[in-house]
């Protein structure tokens, strides 16, 4: 397994031209996000031994890896707080990986109840008062970390009250478990997070 992260400002690989196709009409954010995720994955798969070729997109804009290889890309941010992630591994030892990557922002509590389970709002609520925004994020991130591993595998959209999370802060580690049918223990899966000053990360890999 490997991975790679940029920030806003740093020296990135050109596209190729294939890729360049794909945002050759969009704003400037969309298009440093797109190449800075791109400069990740093909860094992080030059270190899986693969050659530089073009990353492309599938009709719902996710990337294409190679033969062999499951991946995930994040960003988050804009201008100078900007931030891209790419990891990847071999499929015969990973099936699927899921990135995520939020400014550590305190999600807005109005969004709580579109994102938090009952008992995940309980736990969220138990911490102190400062903790509490982040967390509710770490949960969104998390969940978003999850849908990214499943759809490669089951092309199932998913809504966050889908998905449970629980996690262990003190371990910066947590569990997502999906809550709707099938429950498929083949996607209770095990995930670690960062927390910065800047950054909330999260990842999630479902084993072979």
């Amino acid at each position: 397994m490997a991975s790679v992260e940029v920030a806003f400002g740093a020296a990135l690989t050109p596209l190729f031209d294939d890729e360049e196709s794909l945002v050759a009409r969009a704003v400037d954010k969309r298009r440093w996000e797109f190449r800075a995720g791109r400069h990740c994955a093909r860094l992080a798969l030059g270190e899986l031994g693969m050659s530089a070729a073009p990353l492309l997109s599938s009709p719902d804009r996710a990337p294409i890896w190679p033969a062999g290889i499951v991946g995930s890309i994040t960003h988050t941010g804009a201008g100078s707080h900007a931030y891209a992630a790419a990891v990847v591994a071999r499929s015969d030892e990973v099936r699927a990986l899921g990135l995520d990557a939020e400014l550590a922002e305190p999600l807005a509590e109005g969004l709580w109840p579109r994102v938090l389970l009952p008992a995940e709002r309980a736990f969220v609520d138990a911490l102190p008062e400062p903790e509490r925004g982040l967390v509710a994020m770490l949960h969104f991130s998390a969940k978003e970390a999850f849908y990214k591993c499943q759809y490669p595998l089951t092309r199932r959209f998913l809504e966050f009250q889908d998905v449970e999370v629980r996690f262990e802060l003190e371990r910066n580690s947590f569990r997502a478990r999906l809550q709707v049918a099938p429950k498929n223990d083949d996607f209770a899966l095990a995930g670690q997070f960062a927390w910065g000053d800047e950054l909330l990360v999260t990842a999630v890999e479902l084993g072979v």
